[in-house]
């Protein structure tokens, strides 16, 4: 009996700690700063707070990172509500139709 109260204390402390029941959130934006790790970015107008700033962690030992990605560069990013991202990827505005090709 003490064995089950004590592995559901552990159970349940295990899952508050992980997040486990928060939801991550995916952003998009323009990066404004990369700084030990720590990214910032302005959020594009359609998400929720359009031009809020969003900081994250990108640890390459966590995160997978696509594509090359310094300031100014538009990203996507899923982070859990720790601030850890997931993964990064720089977004290609040229498919998305924003950017206009050279012309020959």
């Amino acid at each position: 009996m003490k064995i089950g109260v004590i592995m559901a204390a552990v159970l349940a402390a295990l899952i508050w700690l992980s997040g486990v029941g928060s939801a991550d959130s995916i952003f998009r934006g323009t990066v404004i700063l990369i700084s030990n790790g720590m990214y910032t970015i302005k959020t594009d107008s359609d998400q929720g707070f359009a031009g809020s700033r969003e900081t994250f962690v990108v640890d390459p030992k966590v995160t997978k990172q696509t594509g090359e990605i310094k300031l100014g560069t538009k990203v996507e990013a899923e982070v859990n509500p720790n601030g850890m991202a997931y993964w990064i990827k720089a977004i290609d505005e040229s498919k998305n139709g924003t950017k206009k090709s050279a012309s020959k």
